[in-house]
């Protein structure tokens, strides 16, 4: 089990707990950085997202994903794609392979039929197909970012349903209307010239017996009363039809559309006596053609909308689309994106589009100056048609509105950020205006696309800044081993030319071993990240004394520090009886690590100040520098994994940015907590680890901890070196020897045994990785070939530092296990060992 990836949500605890070792991923530890990377990126999206990696396309998934695969969750996960959705996979899998060839693919409402309930259903899809690249460029992924559209559909058909049965209801109002006027709507008679209604009889419009000669006026809107009158004067200028479609005002206040048709009744003398008309009842036809329009309409902006936002990368750019499509389609005043965070109590305006008289509105705004509006805004769309008379509003609403000349406001909420942020877009009036349903759905959907376009460019720009995090990464790391290497090839050539000089000889070898130690801290920091980000550091707990990893860590930096003059200053204000239960070394490398910052980050002669105190339940250990401080705007990534605070200075003092990292980390393992305080650039920092004090009886065996000695040098040893490297079993055995060691090299496995036979060594140190035989199996042969007593000493001397190389070196009876290079005092503490036990 790893403690990857991070987080408390119940796909990352799923991720963390699943046996990755029997899926096509293999373990997680030989996940390559890319797909760990995106796997962070998608459990940390509020969006739903799906992973397939590799040539099988095994699937992972984040927690908004989880729900749509129903029945299938949490089973899908760690499935190849096309075994977690086999019922469509004939439909996708051409869509799949375009993104794998590197191509991104996006759909909207798309029609599937699934089978995630144990039932098949009818489903709708929006979603965007993106691909994900690994280290070397190819296309190893594919981010599938989507949206479950089923219930959209499904409330779309409900409505259509709901309109069909209502539109029955009224052609059934309709017909009995036609029965009671004897076949017509609305049955009325005309004077010769328009002018006067002598009868109307109407199940909608006022009825009248008595003549009446304001007709026009009290049943014509005044809209309509220009084109009215027009058709009247053509069919009584060609005594032809009368026929128009045109609104009425309806008997209860309302406004509908008739298709009136009149046709002129002759007198005896041949002259028109009067017209006779009906008038039909259309409005339920026009409604629906005009429903129809605007959804069309409307579909039409959103196709264009979607076109414009599609290859849009940079959230600022994709939000002023929104805005300007939006305001141009309503003929708003004004249109803007608001983001809300209730925890600090304020709000911003951006990404505005306005009409160009008026001011902007973009700004910070406090969110007790629009309460009631900003609450209801939260959870659900807003449409205000006059703020002035609005029942529902605050005075103080109403107040801040009229402050910025916003008559009518519409506003739909976009996806929520977290608990206490959420966003709205919003289209305002500076006079009062009705908002018609059709525009607050446009509204609505214009938000969702908007949402979704920002969701996937915030996608895409975590992506860009994870492989700009690693190119700089290598370009910091090749940096530091050409730095470190190169003072070694020239050591190598001066030494070459100036042999003879012995003062100048010494000096090349206290440069070389100054730079020797650097590669190899370096070299440690870099399998310490890995070990920690897969979970394979093991803490080997005893009681410490907070005072003795200080001293242990003054003593490691030390000499740098005073060759750059600085003055270091311990405060012990409470050392004496603190006690926590930790990892000696490592807690040591804590301190050291913030120990060397302080020192390299800092011009000569500055000050470095170490406190030990007891803070509550907890031990602080404190240390404070006066270089270069930590600006501002990096404080909150300090301890971010590649991070550096600034790279020009990062540079000239070395590192990788990977040290308070690794700080961090090691610290939380030991349940406690690092944080960090600068008052800015050129005002020094100040690092205050924490960690759970012990207590009781426990707590008291601190004061008599002591670090173990090796004993000086007794007696010579023989040694045998075996390294199928030659310049490495030859370096060390020179070592030995001038330690006063007995010590011989061989080149190999084969070699090695040979050595042996011609003569017996007390001490073995063994490569493992040989070409002609392992570090295991000569282990086994000398082991089988020398049981005699005093036992023979066999110490690993590798590379390989993990703790499962530990383990298993230790189940192959070796005696230690050092990695190379060994320092001075593991070298002379195995020694030390062999001699106790030849003693």
């Amino acid at each position: 089990m790893t403690d990857w990836p991070h987080g408390n949500g119940e796909m990352a605890r799923l991720i963390r707990t699943f046996d990755w070792a029997g899926t096509p991923l293999g373990p997680v530890a030989q996940w390559p950085f890319s797909l760990k990377n995106t796997v962070d990126l998608i459990l940390a999206s509020g969006h739903a997202m799906q992973l397939a990696w590799g040539p099988e396309k095994v699937i992972l998934y984040n927690d908004a994903y989880a729900p749509m695969l129903g029945g299938q969750h949490p089973r899908a996960l760690g499935l190849p794609f096309h075994k977690a959705w086999p019922d469509i996979w004939r439909d996708i899998e051409p869509l799949v392979a375009q993104v794998f060839a590197g191509e991104t693919v996006k759909f909207e409402d798309m029609p599937l039929v699934m089978n995630r309930n144990g039932y098949a259903e009818d489903t709708w899809w929006n979603f965007s197909y993106s691909p994900v690249r690994d280290e070397s460029g190819e296309v190893s992924g594919l981010l599938n970012v989507t949206v479950d559209a089923t219930a959209k559909h499904r409330t779309q058909q409900v409505e259509h349903e709901r309109d069909t049965a209502h539109a029955q209801l009224q052609l059934n109002e309709a017909r009995f209307r036609a029965l009671v006027t004897a076949g017509g709507n609305s049955v009325y008679r005309m004077s010769p010239d328009w002018r006067m209604m002598f009868q109307l009889d109407s199940q909608t419009l006022a009825n009248t017996a008595a003549p009446i000669e304001d007709w026009v006026t009290k049943y014509i809107p005044d809209e309509d009363l220009p084109k009215v009158r027009c058709a009247i004067d053509a069919a009584i200028r060609t005594r032809s039809l009368f026929e128009l479609e045109h609104r009425v005002r309806l008997s209860d206040g309302g406004v509908g559309w008739v298709l009136s048709r009149a046709v002129p009744l002759p007198g005896p003398d041949g002259e028109i006596a009067e017209w006779f008309g009906s008038a039909s009842d259309i409005t339920q036809r026009i409604q629906t053609e005009q429903a129809m329009r605007e959804r069309e309409e409307r579909q039409s902006f959103l196709l264009v909308l979607s076109d414009a936002l599609r290859t849009e990368q940079a959230p600022e750019a994709i939000g002023r689309i929104t805005t300007r499509h939006v305001a141009e389609r309503l003929g708003a005043d004004r249109c803007y994106i608001v983001r809300l965070s209730r925890d600090i109590g304020k709000g911003w305006a951006e990404f505005e589009t306005r009409r160009p008289d008026l001011s902007s509105a973009e700004g910070e705004y406090r969110l007790d100056d629009f309460p009631e509006s900003t609450a209801r805004m939260e959870t659900q769309s807003l449409a205000l048609a006059d703020i002035a008379t609005d029942t529902t509003l605050s005075d103080v609403d109403k107040q801040s509105f009229r402050a910025l000349r916003i008559g009518a406001i519409l506003a739909a909420p976009l996806r929520r950020g977290g608990r206490d942020t959420f966003w709205a877009l919003v289209a305002t009036s500076t006079q009062p205006r009705e908002w018609r349903s059709e525009e607050l759905r446009l509204l609505e959907e214009s938000a969702e696309r908007s949402w979704s376009a920002m969701e996937r460019a915030h996608a895409q720009a975590a992506l860009h800044d994870a492989d700009q995090r690693k190119d700089q990464f290598l370009a910091v790391l090749a940096h530091e081993l050409r730095n470190g290497l190169a003072p070694l090839v020239y050591n190598v050539q001066i030494g070459n030319s100036r042999s003879g000089n012995v003062a100048l000889m010494k000096e090349l070898f206290v440069r070389s071993d100054r730079q020797l130690r650097h590669l190899v801290l370096l070299v440690d920091d870099l399998l310490d990240v890995a070990r920690i980000t897969t979970g394979k550091i093991e803490l080997k707990l005893e009681t410490v004394n907070p005072r003795d990893v200080v001293n242990l860590a003054l003593d490691a930096c030390r000499p740098e520090a005073e060759r750059k003059h600085h003055h270091l200053t311990v405060i012990d204000e409470a050392s004496f009886g603190l006690a926590v239960r930790g990892d000696r070394v490592r807690l040591t490398q804590v301190v050291s690590n913030l120990l060397s910052n302080a020192t390299k980050y800092m011009n000569d002669g500055g000050n470095i100040t170490v406190r030990i105190a007891r803070d509550g339940e907890q031990a602080l250990i404190e240390v404070s520098d006066t270089g270069i401080g930590i600006p501002p705007a990096a404080l909150p990534r300090v301890f971010e994994l590649f991070s550096q605070v600034r790279e020009q200075q990062a540079y000239s003092a070395g590192g990788l940015g990977i040290g308070l990292s690794i700080v961090k980390q090691l610290v939380e393992m030991h349940g406690g907590g690092v944080t960090a305080v600068s008052e800015g650039e050129g005002r020094g920092s100040t690092f205050f680890v924490r960690l759970p004090l012990m207590v009781g009886d426990d707590a008291s065996e601190a004061a008599d901890v002591a670090q173990p000695e090796v004993p000086a040098s007794a007696r010579a040893l023989r040694v045998l070196v075996v390294d199928d490297r030659r310049d490495a079993a030859d370096a060390l055995t020179e070592l030995l020897k001038l330690d006063g060691h007995d010590a011989q090299a061989a080149y190999g496995g084969v070699h090695a045994l040979e050595s042996a036979h011609r003569r017996r060594p007390d001490v073995v140190f063994l490569d493992l990785m040989m070409p002609d035989m392992d570090g295991f199996e000569v282990a086994r042969r000398l082991r089988s070939e020398f049981p005699d007593q005093p036992p023979l000493r066999i110490v690993a001397l590798t590379g390989r530092g993990q703790e499962t190389d530990r383990r298993e070196t230790q189940a192959a009876s070796f005696d230690g296990h050092l990695t190379k290079p060994a320092v001075d005092a593991e070298l002379r503490s195995v020694l030390s060992a062999a001699r106790e036990s030849l003693a």
